[in-house]
């Protein structure tokens, strides 16, 4: 049985309304963890985790303590720092994003390069020498 026309424009605009909730959902994601980069280098306070679990509860973040890391989803985050801490016989030292998150794809690289190697983004550049390109 075909849709009627109404039913079928009715349709298309439940669908276009997913699709914006979930870019919106997505957009509101992405400035979170943009201020998360801008303001704290990638690492998260407590209030943080709790509003990025509130935005993506699956989110894997980065818990470092004074004898290892783990890596675990944002709404597990406080329930194994807790465990931790009543041990008593390890402390957390941060909590951040993962180098690999895929927040940083969407970062843009630099457009220029810095002549001094220890300021060059991702080790793509040559060192300048005063050698004899010959040796």
């Amino acid at each position: 049985m075909t849709p009627t026309k109404a039913e079928w424009e009715a349709a298309q605009l439940e669908e276009q309304i997913r699709i914006a909730q979930r870019n919106t959902a997505r957009d509101i994601l992405q400035k979170f963890l943009q201020r998360i980069h801008d303001d704290h280098c990638g690492f998260l306070r407590e209030d943080d985790v709790a509003e990025l679990a509130k935005l993506d509860r699956l989110h894997q973040l980065l818990v470092r303590c004074g004898c290892g890391r783990f890596t675990c989803a944002a709404q597990d985050v406080k329930h194994f720092i807790d465990l931790i801490e009543k041990a008593g016989t390890e402390y957390v030292r941060d909590v951040s994003l993962l180098s690999t998150d895929p927040f940083y794809q969407t970062i843009k690289k630099p457009e220029h390069r810095s002549p001094f190697p220890s300021h060059c983004y991702q080790g793509d550049f040559e060192s300048p020498s005063d050698a004899d390109p010959g040796l």
